[in-house]
């Protein structure tokens, strides 16, 4: 008879502790028998509580949609943002830090660069 490979004895130990729970583990080869003892303990895994509760909260649930929403509906934006409270301190630092050159500046109500729907508001 040929030898059987530790794969072949732990399978056949496991489906024998899985379809008879009441009878006595299988005895095998020593590097199998560990691993059935861990077979035999979650045999009754999942418990029907959890099985049941599970029920419960898949039905529940609102199901999925089975429409796609097309990639071209979703628009991810990154707007960068920079604040100052002192604007015209800020332009200063960046001519002389970065040798900038002011364009266009306006004023609105003695802010710098904030339209006058902006105004009274503060940045997020």
């Amino acid at each position: 008879m040929p030898r059987r490979s530790l794969i072949e004895q732990l399978d056949d130990a496991v489906q024998a502790a899985i379809s008879n729970p009441a009878a006595a583990l299988p005895r095998g080869n020593a590097g199998v028998s560990p691993l059935v003892r861990v077979a035999a303990e979650l045999r009754d895994l999942p418990r029907e509580q959890f099985k049941t509760r599970l029920k419960a909260e898949l039905k529940r649930r609102q199901p999925m949609t089975t429409v796609a929403e097309p990639i071209a509906a979703v628009h991810p934006v990154a707007t960068p943002r920079l604040t100052f409270k002192d604007v015209a301190k800020a332009i200063e630092f960046y001519q002389k830090a970065l040798e900038a050159t002011e364009t266009w500046r306006f004023n609105v109500e003695a802010k710098l660069g904030m339209p006058k729907s902006k105004l009274g508001t503060r940045p997020s």
